[in-house]
């Protein structure tokens, strides 16, 4: 449990309203909340640094504003750009409470 960092109660975040967190080492982070759970994942697109929590979200793949780009919130592959993939955390949810792992999950 030492890796674990607490973000949010599972009733501080609903469906297509994100929260952002920044981490202890200064990460931003945004959280999303779809049908298959709650993904945490660097708040920033790989392609040309647009904020996700300001993007599409449609089941479990979000559109990045900018250009477009579509991410598998579930992978966090891109699914518009063979390679591309977000940068992201494994999230707990215990009780009612959800923490990430720190170390990135990629």
């Amino acid at each position: 449990m030492d890796n674990l960092h607490f973000l949010c109660r599972t009733t501080d975040i609903r469906p297509k309203h994100p929260k952002r967190f920044v981490l202890p080492d200064g990460q931003h982070i945004v959280l999303f909340q779809t049908d298959s759970g709650y993904h945490a994942i660097v708040n920033r697109c790989p392609h040309a640094g647009a904020r996700l929590d300001d993007g599409f979200l449609q089941k479990d793949v979000l559109t990045c504003i900018w250009h477009g780009w579509k991410f598998d919130l579930k992978t966090r592959r891109c699914l518009s750009e063979k390679g591309a993939k977000l940068k992201g955390f494994t999230t707990v949810v215990q009780s009612d409470e959800i923490f990430i792992e720190l170390a990135p999950s990629n």
